[in-house]
């Protein structure tokens, strides 16, 4: 397609074969409790990030890439759906995977040049088409310098997320972060998160210094967290990372 431009189309499937049951009640589950079907994860033979809970039960996750390259602009698009064959109650009412069918999971990646990178990512209702998760990042600016938005909308269909412990309060959230390389070995970061419900408040910033060679790395970081939840009250920390 063009001189200097070819697409590529890829079908995509994953087939797990594996028993069925639950989670064990003598392990206790001390991993996150956040879980957002995508792209990524419904290809996974186990779709939990951590390791105190399991993913059993048999099934076929399909989809198909699309994506086309250029010399400096690329992109592509990903659709994708799961098939379980028995009902999986160990994800959460709002994960996008309780019944047979799963929610359909879209991803779109768009480079523009070195200079603009574009992610957007949805999962749609199975039955209805409504959008339960939305997100996008955009960067931009040249490799010294990187620029970093992002919007977070996750629709969880839920009065009372107390009614299933496995789900999370609904979230419409902004993220910027920024990067700047002073020279070879020496940059600094900063990034910062706002809650856009309940009238805006913020959730997290941090901002620190790295430095790095072809040995090592360290790193400071200084963090803000003003979260208050129950027993969970703001914080303010400084972090030291050492890397050989």
């Amino acid at each position: 397609y063009g001189k200097n431009t070819h697409q590529i189309v890829e079908p995509l499937v994953t087939i797990v074969a594996s028993p069925n049951g639950g989670n064990p009640d003598e392990i206790p589950n001390e991993d996150s409790r956040s879980f957002e079907l995508d792209d990524l994860n419904i290809f996974a033979a186990n779709r939990f990030t951590g390791l105190d809970r399991w993913d059993g039960g048999s099934r076929v996750a399909y989809g198909i890439r699309y994506g086309i390259y250029g010399q400096e602009t690329q992109g592509r698009i990903t659709i994708a759906q799961s098939y379980q064959l028995d009902k999986n109650d160990v994800f959460g009412e709002a994960s996008g995977l309780t019944g047979n069918w799963s929610d359909y999971v879209l991803a779109l990646n768009v480079t523009f040049s070195p200079y603009f990178d574009y992610i957007h990512k949805l999962r749609l209702d199975k039955d209805n088409f409504t959008v339960r998760r939305n997100e996008l990042v955009t960067t931009f600016g040249p490799k010294s310098f990187k620029l970093s938005v992002g919007y977070l909308d996750i629709n969880r269909n839920l009065d009372d997320p107390n009614e299933d412990s496995n789900d999370l309060e609904d979230r419409r959230e902004v993220r910027t972060s920024a990067q700047y390389d002073i020279n070879e070995n020496w940059s600094t970061y900063s990034s910062y998160t706002r809650n856009l419900k309940d009238g805006g408040k913020s959730i997290y910033a941090d901002a620190g210094v790295l430095y790095q060679n072809e040995c090592v790395q360290f790193k400071v970081t200084f963090r803000k967290r003003f979260i208050r939840d129950r027993d969970i009250e703001p914080s303010t920390s400084i972090n030291f990372g050492f890397v050989l």
